[in-house]
């Protein structure tokens, strides 16, 4: 019951969810925070505007990719909990990028960051993305089309970031490590277990533990380990970290509902309810699914008593 049950929430909060998104309009109410990211662009010096604007387009291009990625993952959840056999692990794995996915866009489209902040965390995320491109190219072949494309693409961005107004810092060296845009300072390094930690609706330590299952860590594989009839070692599925995993898509889902909701001048409160209710629904259910449990054993030792 509750691992199908789990399969039908995920996929109607990520339906809810993609409706959410559509609902989103262009056009933003005066007093939001995507109106003030336009109109700090139309503010700043007219040398200034066009490349800020790219800035603000690659920060929601980015956005827009990174959403599809978080919902592509919570559909292979679904399906990982849909017949048998249930995954052990692969939907902690799973929901791993999806919490990542959703902890990096609130993290920027935070309506109570100011616009400077905002350009310089969109900034040094471009400039993260980009490095890592390159890195991946100089692995695969010096010599490869790939490389010369990302080196290409470095050199683009780089013009960009800085025509807008943004500096690039290095480090000892050389290697980019923050964009600094006035008083505002964003690391191209980003601490996604830090991020996670600040924003409340996403589980406690839930990163650390995602990535354990996806690193095949050991002290977290031996938890699901047990025996069999003929006393050898196998693995088995547990309905706690089933619940956990979609506890986890749920916290991610009500973070950017509220964030977004928000930054586009949007009252999301009545959307962030209905995640809220079915949050609470998948706790009664997995409380109710181990008192039966606990039943079920009861009534096994009455019998055997017998």
């Amino acid at each position: 019951m509750v691992v199908d049950e789990a399969g039908r929430t995920l996929r109607n909060a990520a339906s809810s969810f993609r409706d959410y998104l559509e609902g989103l309009a262009d056009e933003h109410p005066a007093h939001s925070a995507a109106a003030a990211d336009q109109q700090w662009i139309e503010d700043s010096h007219h040398k200034l505007r066009a490349p800020r604007r790219r800035v603000l387009h690659q920060g929601l291009w980015a956005k827009s990719l990174t959403l599809q990625n978080v919902l592509d993952h919570v559909l292979a959840m679904e399906r990982v909990l849909v017949g048998e056999p249930v995954g052990i692990w692969s939907h902690l794995s799973l929901s791993r990028v999806v919490q990542e996915g959703a902890v990096r866009v609130s993290h920027i489209y935070d309506p109570r960051a100011s616009s400077e902040q905002r350009f310089a965390l969109i900034g040094a995320a471009w400039v993260g993305d980009v490095q890592r491109h390159l890195t991946a190219a100089r692995e695969f072949s010096s010599q490869s089309q790939l490389l010369v494309e990302a080196e290409q693409r470095w050199a683009s961005t780089e013009r960009t970031i800085q025509a807008a107004g943004l500096t690039i810092d290095r480090d000892r060296r050389g290697c980019p490590n923050r964009v600094v845009l006035g008083e505002a300072r964003a690391s191209c390094t980003f601490d996604l277990s830090g991020a996670a930690h600040a924003r409340p609706s996403h589980l406690p330590v839930w990163y650390r533990l995602s990535s354990a299952a996806s690193h095949s860590t050991s002290w977290l594989m031996q938890q699901a380990t047990g025996f069999d009839a003929e006393g050898a070692i196998t693995t088995y599925a547990d309905t706690n970290t089933v619940t956990a995993a979609v506890l986890s898509v749920l916290g991610a889902f009500e973070d950017l509902t509220a964030t977004l909701g928000s930054y586009h001048g949007r009252d999301p409160q009545r959307a962030v309810r209905t995640i809220q209710r079915r949050t609470v629904a998948v706790i009664e259910r997995q409380r109710t699914a181990e008192q039966q449990m606990m039943q079920d054993f009861e009534l096994m030792r009455s019998l055997e008593d017998i």
